[in-house]
């Protein structure tokens, strides 16, 4: 729970540095709209809004009645379809007096599939206790969305008017083909047009070994990616006359040299300040490696520290190595394929 009076106060503090008004509520009220958020983070979690399964049009229904009960008037809600899925727009219009263009926030309704035997608990099903929620989407990214529907409520209830609109466009295929946010941007510019844009997607607050939050981490540059296929060949032969050679063997020795290898660390303005300004809020083998890196980029001893966690590994590298393998077994040849 005070990871959401955290989130809220957070993004408060933003709109009104953004927009110069004060939005500072009692701490009653932080609790009351923290409360709410847990409910609606409930529902959220109860949606399977995973690729092929059309759920997230009645997801986008549902926080778009969230929107008007708090008093949004209906034209400042858009659902725009694209196919099985959607994108919600919400319009916070403010007064004009800035005379600046829209702040523009955005996130994704959708999560990547789940199967539920692969969990200890429920992916669709919010669980919590004393320190953490669980549950699909609950990081990645339903939380965001939460957090900012609530703050949206909390701010119009309290009769608060920016001095600019501010606008939010949840788009519902992040986690697939990313189509919806294309949609918006060529058919529905004056929708969502604005002088800048707040992604509301990882980064977020950070703890230390005590559970203690130390950083609230902002994304300023996202890595590319590139997918390769290959494929292994030979004349192949009925299974009841095995052969020694097989390409699926050949495949695997392939897979077996990209897991041996190790991708060179690339580093950048970025990154390299990123790894300095956290270094000294941890106070462990990986703050000190985070700090032997910046003053050393050729550090062997670092960076194999840094590469044994995920987080800290990912900044350093251009290329994610994820191998996936399909077998042809319909034909008599044997055929595998990779794409990394």
């Amino acid at each position: 729970m005070n990871n959401l009076y955290r989130s809220i106060i957070f993004f408060c503090s933003a709109i009104a540095l953004a927009t110069q008004h004060s939005v500072a509520g009692e701490k009653d009220d932080v609790a009351f709209y923290s409360e709410r958020a847990v409910e609606l983070l409930r529902d959220a979690i109860s949606r399977e809004t995973a690729h092929g399964q059309g759920l997230v049009p009645a997801y986008a229904e549902s926080l778009k009645q969230v929107f008007l009960e708090a008093g949004f008037p209906p034209e400042a809600l858009t659902i725009v379809p694209y196919g099985e899925t959607a994108s919600l727009v919400v319009r916070y219009e403010g007064d004009g007096s800035s005379g600046r263009e829209p702040i523009l926030f955005s996130s994704h309704m959708d999560v990547v599939p789940a199967d539920p035997e692969s969990w200890l608990r429920h992916p669709f099903e919010l669980q919590v206790d004393d320190t953490f929620f669980y549950g699909r989407g609950v990081l990645d990214n339903k939380f965001d969305v939460t957090i900012l529907t609530t703050l949206f409520v909390w701010l119009k209830e309290s009769g608060f008017v920016p001095n600019r609109d501010l606008v939010i466009a949840f788009t519902g295929d992040e986690e697939s083909f990313q189509e919806t946010v294309q949609q918006l941007a060529r058919d529905y510019r004056d929708l969502v047009d604005a002088e800048y844009a707040l992604v509301v997607d990882g980064g977020g607050g950070v703890l230390n070994d005590a559970n203690e939050a130390i950083q609230f981490q902002v994304g300023f540059a996202e890595k590319t990616y590139a997918t390769f296929s290959m494929t292994a060949k030979n004349p192949g032969g009925h299974s009841s006359m095995p052969r020694a050679d097989n390409a699926i063997y050949d495949l695997a020795r392939a897979i077996q040299r990209l897991e041996a290898y190790t991708f060179p660390v690339e580093t950048n303005e970025i990154t390299l300040t990123y790894f300095a300004r956290t270094a000294p809020l941890l106070d462990n083998e990986v703050g000190e490696a985070m700090a032997r890196l910046v003053a050393d980029q050729n550090d062997a001893e670092a960076i194999a520290t840094l590469r044994h966690n995920p987080s800290t590994w990912a900044p350093l590298v251009q290329p994610a190595s994820q191998p996936c393998c399909r077998a042809d077994t319909r034909r008599m040849r044997s055929r595998a394929v990779t794409a990394w």
